[in-house]
Parts: structure tokens; C-alpha cells; sequence
């Protein structure tokens, strides 16, 4: 009897310590699923946040960097950026990608990707504009409760303050209908030279000032030219130059191109007409052909035919 008591004990040792092993194995089990459910729930993140992309050298001519303090509100920061990418006709999309080092950013392909405080503070760096991170996560934390999200992050709380791509591109418009298309601008009648055979010094002084602007910014003659180039056709329409010279600070378009300005940077300039416009292309375009080419742009920035730069009254006639 007490030999089989015994045995009775020991086998219930023994059950009692498998029972334990099982239920410490279906605890592990049950740790390893939630950390593989939180790791899948969790958000991926952008490997490159930078801000020297084409973006941020498009935008040489018309700004320089600006703080924007923490007291601003998320729209009008907001606002401050979709207005620059509005500026030089870029998608959000477009400008995620740049800033990531992607190759392009889809809402919907990306919407396991998320943008950190980290990724929008480059996203608003290459836009000339220098934010906190402290308070891009605050955007994307009040973005996040603005679009139903956990605001703690949902099952991994280290998400608390990212936001998912979609999410992030429909602050700035984006849509899954109409995708990343950047505003356009209108059509307008094609503008034509005018044959001049003098500039007046007033004209000769905006040369003067796109040169030195196109000098400082770019360090050859070939990037000057294609910063200029915008439609990389070799030869550059009255509308480049234009575009040009409100980009540079140069000047404030006036007459048919949109007088922008630049964007709030409080730089003052000079007027110009898109008869004067007409007059500079006319007087370098050597070759008649309505367009300045590679060469003829070159005598711009080298200050070719400065001899001839004259003020003049009465010596045009529209081609």
C-alpha cells in the first residue's frame, strides 16, 4: 500500500510538471503570435529621409529657407506646403518619393508605409521649409486622430505618432480617384519674339540679374541652361524665360503669367512685362527661330553683345 502511494505521488509530480510545461509552452506560443501580429501591424518606415532632391533645386530661384514656428497651426502649415508644391506643379506623391529616395510613391501601394515626424520634417526641408520634429510628430499625431486612427498606435504604440501614406497625401489633396496630379496651368496663346536691335537699360539690368542669379546657384554653363529648360526641348520659349525670372527674384511677371510673387519671402522686385520678355529673347535669339538655343542662352551668361545694350525709344516692331 505504501509502495503504491508512493507511486501515485510521483505520477502526479510528474503530471503536474507537464501540465506546467504545456502551459508554459501555450503562454510562449501565445507572446510569439502577438509580437508577430504587432510586428505586421506595424507600419513600415522610409529608410532615406533627405531633402537634397530636384525638388529642392527647382525651388532655388523662388525661395530661401524659412523657420516655420511651432506655434503655427497644422493647417496652415498644411497650407504653406501644398502652396509650394503648387508652386512648381509637384504631387504630394511625387514630393514623398523624392524625400524617401523612391523611384515613386502610390497612396494605395504604399499603404502599409508610413510617414514619421523625421520623414515629414525632409518632405518640408526640401520645400525650403524648416520645421521641428517635435512638431511634425505633433501634425501627424493630431492627423492620425483627425483620420480615426488609434491615437496611441493601435496593438504597437511605438506607431502612436506616424501616419500612413494615404493618409498623409489626402492632407494635401490626394485622392485614390485622382491619384498624384499636380495642379496645371492654363493654356495660353504662345508668345513670339519681338525683333529688337537694342535693349533699353532697364531690360539690360534684368539680364544683368537672372545672369548673376543663374551664376550663384548653378556651377556650369549646361545645369544654367537646363534649370532654365524646363520642358528639356534644347531651346528655350519666351515662357521658360519668364518662368525664369519670377523663379530667380528677379523680377514679379506681370501680363498674362501668374503673378505669384515668392511666396511670402518678402524679397522685393522689379516688374516685368511680357513685352520687355519679348524684347530680351528677340534681341539674343540670333537665328530667328523664337526660341533661344544653347548658344544663344550662352551669350546671355557670358555677357555677349553687352556693347550693344543701349537705351533706345522707337525701335520696335512685333514680329
Amino acid at each position: 500500500a505504501a509502495a503504491a502511494a508512493a507511486a501515485a505521488a510521483e505520477q502526479a509530480k510528474l503530471d503536474a510538471e507537464a501540465a506546467a510545461a504545456r502551459e508554459a509552452a501555450e503562454k510562449a506560443a501565445a507572446a510569439e503570435a502577438s509580437r508577430l501580429s504587432a510586428e505586421e501591424a506595424r507600419l513600415r518606415r522610409f529608410g532615406q529621409k533627405r531633402y537634397d532632391s530636384e525638388i529642392r533645386e527647382m525651388g532655388t530661384f523662388a525661395w530661401k529657407d524659412s523657420k516655420m514656428k511651432d506655434g503655427m497651426s497644422d493647417e496652415a502649415i498644411i497650407a504653406a506646403l501644398k502652396k509650394r508644391l503648387d508652386f512648381i506643379r509637384i504631387g504630394p506623391a511625387e514630393a514623398l518619393a523624392q524625400c524617401t529616395g523612391q523611384p515613386g510613391v502610390d497612396g494605395l501601394q504604399f499603404a502599409k508605409y508610413a510617414v514619421d515626424g523625421r520623414t515629414l520634417w525632409a518632405f518640408a526641408k526640401q520645400l525650403f521649409y524648416e520645421m521641428s520634429e517635435a512638431r511634425a510628430d505633433e501634425l501627424l499625431h493630431n492627423a492620425r486622430a483627425a483620420a480615426g486612427l488609434p491615437p496611441d498606435g493601435g496593438p504597437c504604440p511605438v506607431d502612436a505618432n506616424v501616419l500612413p501614406v494615404p493618409d498623409f497625401l489626402r492632407l494635401f489633396g490626394w485622392t485614390p480617384e485622382t491619384g498624384d496630379k499636380p495642379p496645371t496651368e492654363p493654356v495660353r496663346a504662345k508668345l513670339k519674339p519681338n525683333k529688337v536691335d537694342a535693349l533699353t537699360v532697364r531690360e539690360k539690368e534684368i539680364v544683368a540679374d537672372l545672369r548673376e542669379s543663374l551664376v550663384e546657384r548653378f556651377s556650369t554653363m549646361q545645369k544654367r541652361f537646363q534649370s532654365v529648360d524646363k520642358d528639356t526641348s534644347g531651346s528655350i520659349s519666351i515662357e521658360e524665360f519668364l518662368s525664369a525670372m519670377k523663379h530667380a527674384g528677379v523680377v514679379e511677371v506681370k501680363g498674362g503669367i501668374a503673378n505669384t510673387g515668392h511666396d511670402g519671402m518678402g524679397r522685393a522686385a522689379a516688374v516685368l512685362t511680357e513685352e520687355e520678355a519679348c524684347n530680351i529673347v528677340g534681341f539674343f535669339d540670333s537665328n530667328g527661330d523664337g526660341e533661344l538655343s544653347y548658344a544663344e542662352f550662352m551669350r546671355i551668361l557670358q555677357g555677349v553683345k553687352a556693347q550693344m545694350v543701349q537705351p533706345a525709344v522707337g525701335r520696335r516692331a512685333p514680329r
